[in-house]
């Protein structure tokens, strides 16, 4: 049977609604067709307007395993689709690969929708690499106090301080408060206690971290009181 017939009565199908039939159709074409990446994206679609979203991302990969998607945006969209699918570890290894090989650009979009696959696979020390390439590229206070929370869930209280500081050098940073905080908490970790004690002091001004900064402070106030007051050995 020639192509066009199969091409005339997609459309068809497609001017009824007849999106079941339209998928075993295109499945047939597939098939025969092989090479042709719009039956494969258009199957997907289908798939999608059945709500069957299983199916539509595993015709996505198959496209992908036969090299036929070689667009950028599709790549994007296809990784876009894994993390949608919970399943961000091949998010994050279809983005690492193709912003490696070049397939995808380098751009701090991208950067960041790496850095959001290897958080959401908990791969923290990968989520940073890539946050680092975004916030580089683009100076936002934003990415480098999402950097600093990053540092911190690894202990990385120096990389934290770096982050923070670069942060609130920055204009247009909109939660300085929780940089204060994030600050102060290095501070504490690094036993540099009445630095920390300034830092959550400053914190302190900022209503949206006033109460977690007067606990800390309370804390610590009572912490250093009760080394002043702890008896001598001999």
């Amino acid at each position: 049977v020639d192509e066009s017939w199969y091409q005339q009565l997609l459309s068809v199908h497609y001017d009824a609604r007849d999106y079941p039939a339209a998928s075993h159709l295109l499945e047939a074409m597939t098939q025969r067709f092989p090479e042709r990446k719009s039956y494969w994206l258009q199957l997907s679609h289908v798939y999608r307007i059945l709500k069957d979203d299983a199916r539509s991302l595993a015709v996505w990969e198959l496209a992908y395993q036969q090299d036929l998607l070689n667009d950028e945006r599709e790549l994007v969209d296809l990784a876009g689709y894994y993390l949608y699918m919970d399943m961000p570890h091949k998010a994050g290894k279809l983005l690492q690969e193709a912003l490696a090989d070049g397939r995808v650009s380098q751009t701090a979009k991208h950067w960041r929708l790496l850095s959001d696959a290897w958080q959401s696979a908990r791969e923290v020390p990968l989520a940073r690499k890539a946050l680092e390439r975004a916030a580089a590229l683009t100076n936002e206070p934003g990415l480098y106090l999402r950097l600093a929370e990053l540092s911190a869930q690894t202990n990385d209280w120096s990389a934290v301080l770096q982050a923070v500081d670069r942060a609130l050098h920055l204009d247009g940073l909109k939660h300085p408060g929780r940089a204060h905080i994030l600050k102060a908490s290095a501070h504490y970790h690094r036993r540099e206690y009445r630095v920390a004690m300034a830092s959550f002091e400053r914190a302190r001004e900022y209503a949206a971290v006033r109460d977690e900064a007067q606990k800390w402070l309370d804390y610590l106030t009572f912490e250093t009181m009760m080394a002043e007051t702890s008896p001598v050995e001999y």
